[in-house]
């Protein structure tokens, strides 16, 4: 019996696809990244510029939104919770029946 609800805790983890552990740190280098001047403004008046110029350098353009950055920011965390609850629901169950075998 222990050996079967050992397997049963460690199935989940092997069947558990290891690219979705994977940490997106940035764009990668395989990744297209396109740099952009923005537009100007042209006045009339020859004001000095109040501000500092675009750094062409730290724009980059991906085709990721802001939500597949969170998501793959959170799914570690989410596979990591759900395997801990399954683990939790099968140590329960476990120690309900051996409380069960002894009365």
């Amino acid at each position: 019996m222990r050996k079967f609800v050992a397997l049963l805790m460690i199935a989940p983890a092997l069947m558990t696809p290891v690219a979705a552990l994977a940490y997106d740190t940035g764009p990668d280098e395989s990744q297209e990244s396109e740099h952009i001047i923005g537009p100007s403004n042209v006045e009339e008046m020859n004001v000095p510029q109040m501000s500092e110029p675009i750094s062409v350098e730290n724009i980059r353009i991906s085709n990721l939104t802001p939500a597949d950055h969170f998501v793959n920011a959170t799914t570690p965390l989410v596979l990591a919770l759900g395997l801990g609850s399954l683990g939790l629901v099968i140590y329960t169950l476990i120690r309900s029946s051996e409380n069960a075998d002894k009365d």
